[in-house]
């Protein structure tokens, strides 16, 4: 799973066999043009097939210009992983190992298709009659162009595979799997970003439908008013300092601490203590611990939102408040996913 570095590091490359720019989201919920959904499944086929010794991805919401420069769009709406697995699925086969996910950068949102190595059986084909897709067909990536695999090529593609090293799961049973999956959780040597996307993978591959809708939920961050009332989410509250004004703060102020600046908040008659649900995902969370450790003199992290967005059963005029995060709020709530992330695990 990338990276707000990692992805800057890439947007400064050029389109390739294993990197694509899209300025816009797939139109996938127009089925009078059912071209929107051949032109995807391709995509999928020619990214997961193509002969790489490295992840390859789809960046949509970022476009290449003709002099090679970039254009940050950013995306208009969000999606999730579950939306672009449902259209693959029973469309081809074998079943091809991608995850989808979202990531800011630059104070826009992008959406990013990951295809990690994967070990198939065969290479990945359509299985039913799509316009512009032919059945049984091989599709890779030539260059920056989605291309049908003919004869010695389609050869080459499949003994590649089979050189791959075989899936882990296929070499241990799914208990001990788990357990080494706890032992990267509870460890705290790995970012939960990179354990959740691997863990991700592996739901799947087994079918466990509240792991996958856990990981799904920890990588996208919490999109829907409806879902933040779920009880499934309360390890994602945390005490947080809650204003009707936005307070100026000085970081430079003589003596200012992170503990200082809550008292003299909570000594403010505008400021509350409520214990509010944290709706960022597990990598912008891990930006903004990042973010403090980098920069001694931040203090807080400020969301601006609305009274409707907080309790969406709110009647009356909507109005904007502010809350106020610390270190140790997302210190705080980092642990209580990596706990979580074992809760779920130990139910398997």
């Amino acid at each position: 799973m990338l990276i707000e570095s990692t992805l800057e590091n890439l947007i400064q490359k050029p389109e390739s066999s294993i990197l694509d720019f899209k300025a816009k989201m797939y139109e996938l919920e127009d089925k009078n043009n059912p071209i929107n959904l051949s032109k995807f499944i391709k995509d999928i086929l020619s990214f997961t097939n193509t002969i790489r010794n490295e992840t390859s991805y789809i960046i949509v919401g970022i476009s290449e210009e003709e002099n090679g420069s970039k254009k940050l769009i950013g995306l208009s709406q969000t999606y999730d992983d579950a939306f672009f697995q449902d259209k693959v699925k029973d469309k081809v086969n074998p079943r091809p190992n991608f995850t989808y996910y979202e990531l800011t950068f630059n104070a826009k949102r992008f959406g990013i298709l990951e295809f990690p190595i994967t070990k198939y059986s065969t290479p990945i084909h359509p299985v039913v009659k799509l316009k512009g897709l032919n059945i049984n067909a091989v599709y890779y990536r030539h260059g920056t162009t989605n291309t049908e695999a003919i004869g010695v090529v389609v050869i080459r593609i499949n003994n590649w595979l089979q050189s791959l090293p075989e899936y882990s799961n296929q070499q241990i049973t799914l208990d001990e799997e788990i357990s080494s999956f706890l032992k990267r959780v509870s460890s705290g040597e790995e970012k939960l970003s990179t354990i959740l996307s691997d863990l991700l993978r592996a739901s799947k591959r087994h079918g466990l439908t509240d792991l996958k809708e856990f990981c799904s939920r920890e990588i996208r961050g919490i999109k829907d008013s409806t879902e933040s009332d779920s009880d499934e989410i309360s390890y994602r509250s945390q005490l947080t300092i809650i204003s009707l004004v936005e307070i100026e703060i000085n970081p430079y102020s003589i003596g200012a601490t992170p503990n200082r600046l809550k008292n003299e908040m909570q000594k403010r008659d505008d400021c509350f203590n409520i214990n509010a649900l944290i709706p960022y995902s597990i990598s912008q969370i891990e930006e903004k611990i990042v973010s403090f450790e980098k920069n001694p003199n931040s203090l807080c992290c400020i969301l601006p939102t609305t009274y409707k967005k907080m309790l969406p059963e709110t009647e009356g005029e909507d109005r904007p408040i502010y809350l106020y995060f610390f270190k140790s709020t997302f210190d705080s709530l980092y642990n209580s996913i990596r706990q979580k992330a074992v809760d779920e695990l130990m139910r398997v």
